[in-house]
Formats: C-alpha cells, structure tokens, sequence
C-alpha cells in the first residue's frame, strides 16, 4: 500500500488539504496529516481547528512514498520558514519519491532548488518564488516526480494526478467516476 504525508502549518488552504486527502484515501492511499509545527492541532486558513496524525518529528520519511504540501498564504510562509521540510523534501526528490505543491507552496521547491528547468505552476502573481522553473499558467503540471498545480479551484485534478503517479491512470479513473469529477 502506498503511503504519502501531507505537510500542515496554521493557515494552510483548507481545501486543498482536505480533499487531496479525501481523494488519496478513498484509493486506499495512506495519507498522514503532519502538524510541522510540533502541535497535535492546527488551524486552516479559514479557522477549523483539525487534530493531525502526527506532529513534524514522528514521521518516517523513507516509509513515505508522497510528500504534499498544500498552499494558503499563512501555512506557506511556514513551510518556507522550515529547514527540516527543506531538507526532507529535497532528500525525497533525490530519492525519486513523488512530491506535490499547490497554490502557493510550489515556492517552497523553488526555494530549495528543485525547479531548476522543470515545469512548474503555482498561484498567479507568485511566479517570481519558482526559482528556475519553466512557468506554466494555471494548469495542474507534472515534470518528472513534481506535480504542481495552481490553487483551491485545481484541487481535485492535483489529488487525481498525485494518485495517477501513486497507483495507476485506471485507479484514478475510478476515483474520479465515483466522486463525478
């Protein structure tokens, strides 16, 4: 079974988090909620309060298979704050291991170099933060093991292509017909 960790910091987009979640788990994808700020809760952009699965420093990261970080201005700023995210990240794209930024945190693989000449999307008017990167307008965009998309609106098709990557086209197919994408 796969296994993947989404990355969460208070103010982190509630939707993009929640439904690449819902979407993963419904393939049976082992998804983690990730509280990087040593918490056992934290809050979303739009103040629900959500108990995670783990805290920053219980996770295996060579039992990962995904790292995801989700967007919203304010979990954003956090990611791109934290160097043991930088570092994990940056290992797990070495590794070959699938990693997926949306609306805002595709910065954070600009910042730690990962970019350099892929194609790349992140939220509009952000585009300066995708350092080296081949910018692409609003689409959800997979180079190599990158997946990027560009905010909440493209969440379902960002979830969809992480599990294409995870499992296969067909899984996603199915997915995607059973929740009328």
């Amino acid at each position: 079974m796969k296994k993947a960790a989404i990355f969460l910091a208070d103010g982190f987009e509630d939707v993009e988090a929640l439904a690449t979640v819902d979407v993963l788990r419904r393939a049976d994808v082992i998804v983690d909620l990730v509280n990087v700020e040593g918490c056992e809760t934290v809050k979303t952009g739009r103040g629900i309060t959500l108990v995670t699965d783990k805290r920053l420093n219980e996770v295996r990261f060579d039992e990962l298979d995904a790292l995801i970080l989700p967007g919203g201005l304010g979990g954003y700023e956090t990611l791109l704050k934290n160097e043991k995210i930088h570092k994990e990240v940056k290992r797990a794209y070495e590794e070959g291991k699938l990693i997926a930024a949306i609306c805002a945190a595709p910065g954070v693989l600009g910042k730690i170099g990962i970019l350099n000449g892929k194609k790349a999307t992140i939220y509009p008017g952000m585009e300066k933060e995708l350092d080296g990167a081949i910018y692409v307008k609003n689409e959800v965009t997979k180079d190599g093991n990158i997946i990027t998309a560009p905010g909440m609106g493209k969440t379902i098709e960002f979830a969809l292509a992480i599990l294409e990557e995870l499992e296969d086209a067909s899984v996603a197919k199915e997915i995607a017909q059973s929740i009328v994408f």
